[in-house]
Parts: C-alpha cells; sequence; structure tokens
C-alpha cells in the first residue's frame, strides 16, 4: 500500500524551508439532519484522547468512498451513503510505531449517516458524541478541520443559492422584486423577510454594482447531499421543470426560468417546498413565482424533489 505522495510540501511559515513528505488518509465527517437542525459524529482518537472524526488509511485496491465507510463502520459504528467528492482535507501530525511523527493529510467525505449499531470493531476503545457543528468546532483541535466542518454547517443547512452562476438578468429582477416588496413580505418566508428589508434602501445603481461584482467571483461545482433517485429525477424533471428551464438545466431568459446547474440541492428542495406551501410565489406581480407553485403542488412529496435536485446536481459538467 503507498501511504505516502512523493509530493512534498512545506507545512512551516512562509519562512520555513523544511519539507517533509506528508502521508495521505481518509475521513468521514458523519452527520444527520432534520428539518431543525444538524448534528456531527465525533470520536475520541486512542492514545491522546482528542475530539477527531473517523479517518485512516485507504484500503488498497479500495475505493475512497468504500474506505470512508469502512473507518466509519470500524471507528463509530455507523452506516450511510458517501459524498462523491471530498469536501475538504485537512493535516495533523501522526506518532508513528517508531515513536516519530508523520504529517498525515486526511481527504474528507461527508456520510449521510443512516443506521448506528451498538456493536463494532472498535467499539469500547473511543468515546462517541453527537454534537452541533459549532460545538464540533470548538471541540476538535486541528484549524483546517474546523474549516471542513464551518463550511459543511453551512452547505447542509443551505439556505440561500449559489449566486455566481445565476445570471445577471436574474439577480437584477429578484432583487428588484424584493426591493418592491413582491418578494419577502411574509414573515413565514424569514429568509425573504429578510433579504426585502435589506433591499429596500437600496437604490437600482447599486443593486446594478452589487450584481457586476457578484458576477467576478467563481461559480463552484456542488456536492450530492441528497442522493436522491437519478432515474426518477430525470422523469420528474422532465414532466415539471424542462419546458421552462431547458434540458441543460441552463433556463430561458424569455421565460424568466434560471439556470438551476450550480445550485445545492438542498438549497433548490428548500425552495420548492416554499413554493408548495404557498410561502413563496404568492406576491402580487410575481407571476413566475406562481408558475412555480403550480408545478411544485404538482410533486408529489419531498423524496420527488430531492430526486429531482440530484438530477439536476448530475446536470453539472
Amino acid at each position: 500500500m503507498n501511504l505516502y505522495s512523493k509530493i512534498k510540501i512545506s507545512r512551516g511559515s512562509d519562512k520555513s524551508s523544511v519539507k517533509e513528505k506528508v502521508f495521505h488518509q481518509i475521513g468521514a465527517l458523519c452527520y444527520r439532519s432534520t428539518e431543525k437542525n444538524v448534528k456531527v459524529l465525533l470520536i475520541t482518537s486512542r492514545r491522546s484522547k482528542r475530539w477527531i472524526i473517523p479517518k485512516g488509511w485507504k484500503v488498497d485496491k479500495m475505493s475512497n468512498r468504500k474506505s470512508v465507510a469502512l473507518e466509519a463502520w470500524e471507528e463509530a459504528g455507523v452506516q450511510g451513503r458517501v459524498s462523491d467528492r471530498s469536501i475538504g482535507t485537512y493535516y495533523y501530525r501522526k506518532r508513528s510505531s517508531k515513536n516519530d511523527f508523520l504529517t498525515c493529510a486526511v481527504k474528507v467525505f461527508a456520510l449521510e449517516v443512516k443506521a448506528s449499531k451498538k456493536k463494532f470493531p472498535e467499539r469500547g476503545q473511543r468515546r462517541l458524541k453527537w454534537v452541533n457543528p459549532t460545538i464540533a468546532i470548538d471541540l476538535v483541535t486541528e484549524p483546517e478541520l474546523k474549516t471542513v466542518i464551518k463550511n459543511f454547517s453551512g452547505l447542509i443547512s443551505e439556505r440561500s443559492p449559489a449566486l455566481p452562476q445565476l445570471s445577471n438578468w436574474y439577480m437584477q429582477g429578484q432583487l428588484q422584486k424584493y426591493k418592491q416588496n413582491i418578494l419577502g413580505y411574509k414573515v413565514e418566508d424569514s429568509d425573504g423577510y429578510s433579504m426585502s428589508s435589506l433591499m429596500k434602501d437600496y437604490s437600482n445603481q447599486q443593486i446594478a454594482d452589487m450584481v457586476s461584482y457578484i458576477k467576478t467571483f467563481k461559480p463552484r461545482k456542488q456536492l450530492n447531499m441528497l442522493h436522491g433517485d437519478l432515474e426518477n429525477g430525470k422523469i420528474e424533471y422532465q414532466l415539471n421543470c424542462m419546458a421552462c428551464h431547458q434540458e441543460n438545466g441552463k433556463g430561458n431568459k424569455q421565460l424568466h426560468a434560471p439556470n438551476l446547474v450550480g445550485l445545492s440541492d438542498v438549497y433548490i428542495v428548500n425552495q420548492l417546498i416554499k413554493y408548495k406551501d404557498g410561502i413563496r410565489g404568492s406576491g402580487n406581480g410575481d407571476k413566475h413565482g406562481k408558475v412555480m407553485q403550480l408545478f411544485a403542488k404538482n410533486l408529489k412529496n419531498e423524496q420527488v424533489m430531492k430526486d429531482i435536485a440530484s438530477y439536476i446536481i448530475s446536470l453539472q459538467d
């Protein structure tokens, strides 16, 4: 098994010229979410007893995802769905069998926990704790791991869209609707209500300048967090979404249908729920929102929404 990369990097300050081998591992940020909150799972290390996440060496001839699932099972007794791609990397110093220290880079994957068992290989060797991400950030010691948890908690509870991938015309139109109280006038839509309060004092020029600034940022590729059924998602997308948002999900300006590719699946589902419940799309003058309401009400349940959102994620280049 090849445990380290031939690439050498410096872990010291900018002035340091010391370079060393970096050993590569995989890790699992295990989480479970409800409508009310998200919690992540921390475990203690066997030697120092500090709070960490399940991690270890990638098993030879096994994919990253399968290795991550194995580590989560062996160290914490949990099973579930592993994210398709890494959500970040952190570094730590590991004591070797020769009693010296190795620098390890841990590639972290998200694992949505579906089941947990009382009996597992390393039971009794570690403590386990389910905590709010904010508490987890305080408990772990590695700076980059704190960042990984912080970024992930923002992603899984995403309440705002990924702005850089939206078209100028769409962003300006939406911000104008918030300014004119067409969007965000309902207190039940707490995020929209906040946006409406914020935008009412912005001039048209300030809105245009803001949109121009947002477009200087590069769109980021989204993770498949909800793991919906892609085949059913494609069918439902073709039936309910494709007429306006096109086959490739890029949208249609003439129909005022925005680009969906690049939005997170969590955000998409949250917005579909708001349309279905009448929280979005009910404002006077929001004719496009009323069309969205009609389509959202046709969706059988939240699982169908997740299937559609996962299919949209698959449309990324």
